[in-house]
């Protein structure tokens, strides 16, 4: 479970309770009970990362010091407007800005982050938090966040790998709806050990399309969890996975034009290109951080078994789901 103490946050805007949880497998100290973070679980985790509510004018004094910081992500919407920032300078560490999201600074070890959400915000600037802030600050303690969604099944971690917009995201909604758990939505957090990958829970705030959300049960949108709002997608807080799990299995997502039935493919020696293409957080580039990525991945490629699920065009996720669940059954029955 989270749990507080009433102490205050050295260097923090304002005084208050601190809460501790895990997440992305960090350790988490902050200043704000956030609903869609998992519980704590009894795993104790190695890296320690504390949040301090410094605000908005702590934050632009501390990056005004900034030495010709290097521009690392400059993403735009249409007509040139910024869309999300993040910056690099070698003695303070990382910036992330994105418009009514607020600012954030990442040390370079990713074990302190100072946070200026907007003032009087809801929950919005949340999903900056969780896809961008908090897998950035696990990416420099040495953990490798995945471009994946993830659910639990069985006591093991299954994974969804695909670009934007394949629907990685709409498979997990429709296996939690099935009865799954949620492990992560977009980003999975994976750390390496001697028996293969483990992949570590994230937030449970997961956006999915309307009409994906209003296509299921009425039991399956239950086991979805409560309706935040509408943000372009549905924003849902949906119960996430209460541990760390090993990954049983990688499933690659791709929509082939010229196909007509969906096809779940076994790759017995995948492609490492195809592995490193689904890095997220590729603007990290110490040497540190480069044996760290290759070794992460040298490891998924040799201890977990990875599919390539090939999706015509008119194929559902409702459909995919199941098959999915079909190839994750087998795999399990193997290991009985």
């Amino acid at each position: 479970m989270r749990t507080a103490e009433a102490s205050s946050v050295p260097g923090a805007h304002r005084a208050g309770p601190v809460f501790t949880t895990q997440a992305f497998g960090l350790e988490l100290e902050l200043p704000y009970d956030l609903a869609a973070l998992p519980p704590r679980s009894a795993s104790a985790c190695t890296h320690r990362t504390r949040i301090i509510d410094a605000g908005r004018a702590a934050v632009d004094g501390v990056w005004r010091g900034a030495q010709a910081p290097d521009r690392v992500v400059d993403r735009r919407l249409a007509r040139g407007r910024p869309m999300l920032r993040v910056e690099y300078e070698p003695r303070i560490g990382y910036r992330i800005w994105a418009p009514w999201h607020g600012r954030y600074l990442v040390s370079a070890d990713g074990s302190t982050i100072d946070a200026a959400p907007p003032t009087g915000s809801d929950w919005g600037w949340q999903r900056l938090f969780f896809a961008q802030v908090l897998p950035l600050a696990a990416t420099l303690a040495g953990l490798e966040p995945l471009h994946a969604s993830a659910v639990a099944r069985s006591g093991y971690a299954v994974a969804f790998a695909a670009a934007s917009g394949t629907g990685k995201t709409s498979v997990a909604v429709h296996l939690v709806a099935r009865g799954a758990t949620l492990v992560a939505d977009d980003v999975l957090a994976l750390e390496s050990s001697p028996d293969g990958p483990i992949a570590h829970p994230a937030a449970g705030l997961i956006g999915v399309a309307r009409e994906q959300y209003d296509g299921l049960s009425a039991a399956g949108r239950s086991r979805l969890g409560a309706v935040l709002g509408e943000r372009g997608k549905l924003y849902l807080l949906t119960k996430p996975c209460d541990r760390s799990l090993p990954l049983i299995a990688l499933f690659l997502l791709e929509r082939t034009e010229e196909l007509r039935e969906l096809r779940v493919i076994r790759l017995p020696a995948p492609d490492p290109r195809i592995l490193l293409a689904s890095s997220f957080i590729n603007y990290v580039r110490d040497p540190r951080r480069l044996r760290l990525h290759l070794n992460a991945h040298a490891d998924l490629a040799a201890k977990v078994p990875v599919h390539r699920v090939e999706i015509p065009p008119s194929a559902a996720a409702a459909e995919v789901a199941p098959v999915i669940e079909e190839s994750v059954d087998s795999l399990l029955e193997g290991r009985r």
